[in-house]
């Protein structure tokens, strides 16, 4: 009896570390073999372009014809939207912002942009949502008030009224081809471009740019002035633009003095439709590495029209 509690307290034994070398074995083996990293660009949103046209006969014979022109990518949309009624001004102007995910319910998406809207002569930039989705779209428009940098915001979005319905086209259907109008092509040489903007309430600075740049391959090099003046400073700024031309883009680091003091700014813009467009993100200051554009928050416009270039650069 002795002997039989003897081999069973070994077989116990035995069993215990056959188990802790079968944990232990376990342990190492996770961890070395980590999980496989992400792939990198795997989950990159691929660019889709959406075309929408809409006309509706009149009493007089005539139509009102509405387009838009989406580039979605990922959360981010760009365009053009055009109202052309036949016997009103119309209203037209490329636009970028954000897009929702799908609305179970209603079965759409919803498009909301600042709109450089022209109209009358005058341009503006507004808020306006676009919502698409099964085969049609359509803007919304409401009440408008004035907000910061001089946006116009609806008033209330729960009140919008949504137009006239525009049925999904190709993109590359004669209608869409005839109004959409291309940014202009940065290419090499030498070329320069103004910006002026009108103190308001919001912003009460006057303040006028002038660029002078020079494009050579990849490579953009050149100089940047301005003034501002407000209620309580009036100031002028020099520095030089040095960066690079991608895609239609410039990257570039401002390196500007005003009032004696030296800084830099990192800055975006992009080929508009008569100039070039400055992506004016809220900055980070890093301090001794300047300023740089918060890509993950929203951006306003800033037109530069293309003007001619005078004197040496």
């Amino acid at each position: 009896m002795k002997k039989i509690l003897i081999l069973i307290a070994g077989v116990i034994v035995v069993a215990g570390i056959v188990l802790i070398v079968v944990v232990s074995l376990k342990k190492d083996s996770v961890s070395t073999h980590p999980q496989p990293p992400l792939i990198e660009g795997a989950a990159t949103p691929q660019p889709v372009k959406l075309c929408f046209y809409g006309a509706t006969k009149t009493a007089s014979g005539l139509s009102d014809v509405s387009l838009a022109v989406l580039n979605l990518s990922g959360t981010q949309v760009t365009g053009m939207f055009k109202y052309l009624p036949a016997e009103k001004d119309s209203e037209t102007g490329s636009f970028s912002g954000t897009v929702s995910a799908v609305d179970e319910t209603a079965m759409a998406r919803t498009a909301d942009v600042i709109w450089n809207v022209s109209a009358e002569g005058m341009t503006a930039q507004e808020q306006l949502r676009i919502v698409f989705g099964e085969g049609t779209a359509q803007a919304g428009f409401g009440e408008m008030v004035q907000g910061e940098h001089d946006i116009w915001n609806y008033k209330d979005v729960s009140k919008l009224t949504y137009g006239q319905i525009m049925t999904d086209v190709d993109c590359s259907d004669a209608r869409i081809q005839a109004q959409v109008q291309q940014p202009v092509t940065l290419t090499d040489g030498r070329q320069c471009y103004a910006y002026s903007h009108d103190a308001t309430t919001d912003a009460p600075y006057t303040t006028s740019e002038f660029i002078d740049i020079t494009i050579s391959g990849n490579n953009v090099s050149g100089t940047k002035t301005g003034t501002q003046a407000g209620p309580d400073m009036t100031n002028g700024y020099t520095g030089t633009i040095t960066g690079t031309l991608a895609d239609n883009k410039i990257t570039d680091v401002y390196a500007y003095t005003v009032e004696g003091s030296k800084n830099r700014e990192h800055e975006l813009y992009q080929a508009g439709l008569t100039g070039i467009d400055k992506l004016r993100y809220p900055l980070i200051d890093k301090f001794k590495d300047g300023l740089f554009p918060d890509t993950s928050k929203d951006y306003t416009i800033e037109h530069y029209s293309r003007v001619e270039c005078k004197g040496s650069n």
